[in-house]
């Protein structure tokens, strides 16, 4: 079973700062120059926490990880931070827009027992690098505080969890404000000890789907097995039928690739339908993206084409070896081509050496259109009960393959590892 408990947060006082001042996107999205924007926005930003600069002089001894603790016990006994004092879930809602359409995404803060994999309960969607978790490490181990959550997935299949959410987001918000990219940020607390026991109660049967943060979790992990008193993480669980769950497609975009013969190359994978490049044109081909499975873009100089995978071209799970459900991905169909027809294998998707990513449709037609890549793939979105699927079907989706938008903002709640209690 998953065991979600509630979190006595460590949260920004209210009568001192303002969240629009204190907040930051993820660690893993934030630029050098933003990096700095954060750290002028307020000298209680949480950037410097999460991702603090590094210093000249910096050694073992003192660095970005020791400032970031130093600064947590310093905003802590300034009364910036402040410790609840009865363990609450917490209702987090974004409101944002995209394509011109409106959503609302809910979800629960709180902790879930952390436990291996292999148990099934928490189930990883895609691979982790050893980079980013020796970086995490040493700031949990450091501020022994989990700063972020990580975002998670449940069926909620009889809408339970998100009933809840309902009840508890007619009452005001204790926190509600614009963050970035004029997202719409509202959070409530629920400390009713009975209500929170339902919450608990209504995610015992679920299983967990990682969608964002998996180098945390596996971090976190590892950290319990070492302190055995830390064994929650911080999450913010979604369920996969809320309507603002929303996941954007990451485009692929050929460098350094010999393209002599590409529509011969499409013909054998795909039926082909092309296009003089017009704005009206792009659009028809995104339009058919969204509703024409297994189909995608391609941009070249001389104009635009819609490719849609033939019946006879679908991949063989036996051949691949690998599950119904990971066969069925456009990006594993997209990445099998591009090893067959052009040679680029994973260890090139991961170097980037031939193939670049974006998540802007405009910037990947307009490189091809400023000569500064070959080709562009446009991808359409994902289902997102795909995590779900090949989650269960014990792998992981090719890289790149999911972009949850918004990302969860840092900075509303954190959760200190040592001073929690069941």
């Amino acid at each position: 079973m998953a065991e979600v408990f509630p979190m006595r947060a460590l949260r920004y006082n209210p009568e001192l700062v303002r969240h629009e001042d204190v907040v930051a996107p993820p660690y893993d999205v934030i630029s050098p120059a933003q990096q700095e924007e954060l750290y002028q926005a307020s000298p209680y930003n949480i950037i410097r926490l999460e991702l603090g600069k590094e210093e000249p002089g910096d050694d073992e001894a003192r660095n970005r990880y020791t400032r970031a603790k130093e600064t947590l016990d310093a905003w802590r006994k300034e009364g910036v931070l402040i410790l609840d004092e009865v363990p609450s879930f917490y209702v987090y809602e974004q409101e944002f827009t995209v394509e011109g359409k409106t959503y609302q995404r809910r979800g629960i803060f709180g902790r879930l027992r952390l436990i291996d994999f292999a148990e099934g309960i928490v189930l990883p969607h895609e691979e982790t690098l050893s980079g980013p978790k020796a970086d995490r490490n040493q700031l949990l181990e450091a501020t022994q505080t989990n700063l972020s959550p990580i975002f998670g997935l449940v069926a909620d299949q009889e809408r339970k969890i998100g009933q809840m959410m309902d009840e508890v987001c007619r009452e005001a918000p204790i926190a509600d404000f614009q963050g970035f990219e004029g997202i719409r940020e509202r959070l409530w607390q629920v400390s009713d000890p009975a209500l929170c026991q339902q919450i608990t109660t209504a995610f015992g049967p679920e299983k967990i789907y990682i969608a964002d943060g998996h180098h945390r979790y596996e971090t976190a992990l590892a950290y319990s097995k070492r302190h055995p008193e830390a064994d929650a993480i911080m999450i913010v669980l979604v369920p996969l039928n809320n309507p603002g769950l929303v996941c954007l497609p990451t485009h692929r975009m050929l460098i350094n690739v010999d393209l002599d013969g590409i529509m011969d190359k499409m013909a054998a994978w795909f039926e082909i339908e092309s296009f003089r490049q017009s704005p009206e044109n792009l659009q028809t081909i995104l339009i058919a993206l969204e509703r024409r499975p297994h189909s995608f873009g391609l941009i070249l100089k001389d104009g635009y084409h819609l490719l849609t995978l033939k019946e006879e071209a679908a991949l063989d799970p036996e051949e691949l070896g690998r599950s119904p459900a990971y066969c069925q991905l456009d990006v594993t169909i997209l990445h099998q081509m591009l090893e067959k027809e052009f040679g680029i294998d994973e260890a090139e998707l991961r170097a980037q050496s031939k193939v670049l990513y974006t998540r802007s449709c405009q910037e990947a037609v307009e490189l091809v259109e400023k000569g500064e890549v070959l080709a562009s793939f446009l991808m359409g979105p994902l289902d997102v009960n795909a995590v779900k699927e090949v989650a269960e079907a014990g792998e992981k989706m090719p890289q790149k393959s999911t972009y949850f938008y918004p990302k969860l903002t840092t900075g509303l709640l954190l959760n200190p590892l040592t001073e929690q209690n069941r």
